[in-house]
């Protein structure tokens, strides 16, 4: 309940010259917002709480973003978006998919890509995106297929820049 009204009360900041909102964790009584955004950026909403996290993303949020795991959980979780999409009257596709992953390691080979992989603290083989340019663009397809419009990547070989300029090549 306090994500549901924390995003009310950001709406109604960016809408309202005066803000006043009574819920029951959160009480404002005439707040200014100066100056207000414009446009108002987008209202991003993360995390893949099932009940509470994604049925206030159905009905306030702009974008969502779930951050990692593995293609069969993100596709769970897109059904139960949409699903509280259709019982607050919501356009489903209105709202923005975004998918983190926290170790990709993408290098001219495989092997060079597994062996950045496993030297990364954040390598999770069920959900690590790991491969040649070509194998990582298939399994950044799979999402995209299901809907995800972007991405937030953190790459296995940082600091160095090779991996990303790899991939800003040629995935």
């Amino acid at each position: 309940h306090q994500l549901d009204e924390a995003a009310q009360i950001i709406r109604l900041m960016w809408r309202e010259q005066r803000a006043t909102f009574h819920g029951r964790y959160y009480h404002i009584d005439g707040a200014i917002c100066e100056p207000k955004p414009t446009p108002p950026p987008p209202l991003m909403i993360g995390g893949g709480g099932r009940k509470l996290t994604l049925r206030v993303t159905a009905k306030y949020a702009d974008w969502w973003n779930f951050p990692g795991g593995a293609l069969e959980h993100y596709r769970e979780l897109l059904d139960t978006l949409r699903g509280h999409c259709e019982a607050v009257g919501r356009d489903y596709d209105s709202i923005v998919k975004t998918w983190g992953n926290e170790c990709v390691a993408v290098a001219p080979s495989h092997a060079a890509a597994e062996r950045m992989a496993q030297s990364s603290p954040f390598y999770d083989p069920s959900s690590a995106l790991v491969g040649a340019p070509d194998e990582v663009a298939a399994q950044l397809r799979r999402f995209t297929d299901m809907g995800a419009q972007h991405f937030i990547l953190r790459f296995a070989d940082f600091p160095r820049t090779d991996g990303a300029r790899l991939f800003m090549q040629e995935v």
